[in-house]
């Protein structure tokens, strides 16, 4: 673990900005003409005075003026302080590519479960027309070591009441619908109601009844047949009304897509004031709404933590996966949240674009240094340890303002 935060930080401290090769391209070009310049000063200042002495000093004192080294800096420092920084509150981001990509985000698409709400589900009722410690030894056994907050919540429910998981073969999860596998050589599979079929009855009233109050609904089968239905309910995120507030403020129209069904969705949805969602979304849907957001010429962020969200995040042009989420969705992510609420995933944002406008504050005060400190030497106006001060105080200026970024202040705070 610690050693993937490192590797992850590292990435993004090494790589290199789309501005940055910018810069480069603009030294390639900037360090010649500087070179130039210096040498035609000094051919001026000793065909106009006939002092060699001047003449050199002069010319010296322009190489020295444009130093780059403030430009050098400028992107470097920035992204070192802001990802650094980024780390300290669980926000690990990949490279500079998701910096800059925060900058014109216009609609985050997110899911429900473990996103805006609290990922801490809880079994509330069990229709079931089989055994109990048959029933749960078939989702204690389908969900071992599954990392969804259903997974781990149905888990938890079957080991509070003594029930392990037996040994489970040919298990294969079906992204955005559930998981089947074969137990005791019987064919087993739960996930959701629009993937696995209830016929009518009291099974088909459990779903109705649960999803009419906003309840997850996982149902079981066991050899092509339902045999019970579990209702699961989760509390909001305590940091995700803020955070939606937040991310309005920031232009950014927030869309959710989720596996559950409507009324959960809807019931959710409701009490954070978000008009447009998207239910009963598998992941090819989800795929299929970001990719229609960005046809329509939207800049889309992807926030989610399950296998089905791995499409999706890899299409959007920035993605965030939740850090307790499954480790597909983790490595299509550009960046990772370890505090797995919205408020991190809008100081990733609010980070990104502080980093970003603190790289370019950096460049317009090297760039305005060299265009205004250039003519001066030129002039016979800065002397050599004149010049020497004033570029290594600019140098001084853009570390000292890429510092400004360890305080940054986390929107839980």
């Amino acid at each position: 673990m610690l050693s993937g935060i490192s590797r992850l930080v590292h990435q993004a401290q090494t790589g290199k900005a789309e501005v940055t090769r910018l810069v480069d391209r603009v030294s390639e070009i900037f360090v010649p003409i500087v070179v130039l310049l210096a040498i035609a000063t000094a051919i001026t200042w000793w065909a106009i005075t006939q002092d060699a002495g001047l003449a050199m000093t002069t010319g010296i004192s322009v190489l020295v003026i444009a130093c780059p080294c403030a430009l050098g800096l400028a992107t470097p420092t920035a992204l070192l302080v802001g990802t650094g920084r980024g780390a300290q509150l669980g926000i690990l981001i990949r490279g500079p590519h998701a910096i800059e990509s925060s900058q014109q985000v216009s609609v985050m698409v997110m899911d429900k479960t473990g996103t805006l709400t609290n990922g801490r589900m809880s079994v509330v009722e069990t229709v079931a027309q089989i055994p109990d410690q048959e029933l749960w030894q078939i989702v204690a056994s389908l969900e071992a070591g599954a990392t969804h907050p259903i997974a781990t919540s149905l888990c938890k429910h079957a080991r509070s009441i003594g029930i392990g998981p037996a040994n489970a073969q040919e298990v294969q999860t079906l992204g955005g619908s559930g998981v089947q596998g074969v137990i005791n050589g019987q064919q087993c599979a739960l996930g959701s109601a629009k993937w696995l079929a209830v016929p009518d009855g009291q099974l088909q009233q459990a779903v109705t009844k649960f999803q009419g109050r906003g309840d997850s609904v996982v149902v079981v089968h066991r050899n092509s047949k339902a045999v019970a239905v579990i209702a699961l309910a989760d509390g909001l995120d305590e940091t995700a009304m803020s955070a939606l507030s937040h991310l309005k403020k920031l232009g950014i129209e927030p869309i959710v897509s989720s596996g559950d069904n409507e009324l959960a969705v809807k019931k959710v949805c409701d009490q954070l004031g978000i008009t447009t969602f998207y239910a009963s979304s598998s992941s090819a849907s989800k795929l299929e709404l970001v990719t229609a957001q960005q046809e329509s010429g939207e800049v889309v962020t992807m926030i989610g933590d399950g296998i089905n969200d791995a499409a999706a995040l890899a299409k959007a042009h920035l993605s965030l996966a939740m850090g307790t989420g499954a480790d597909v969705a983790a490595s299509a992510a550009d960046i990772v949240l370890l505090r797995s609420t919205m408020a991190a995933a809008v100081d990733a944002i609010e980070l990104s674009r502080a980093t970003m406008k603190t790289i370019k504050l950096n460049l317009f005060w090297a760039f305005a240094y060299n265009i205004a400190a250039i003519p001066l030497a030129m002039l016979g106006f800065l002397g050599p340890v004149i010049a020497a001060g004033a570029m290594a105080f600019s140098s001084v200026f853009v570390v000292t303002n890429s510092l400004r970024l360890r305080g940054f202040k986390s929107l839980s705070n």
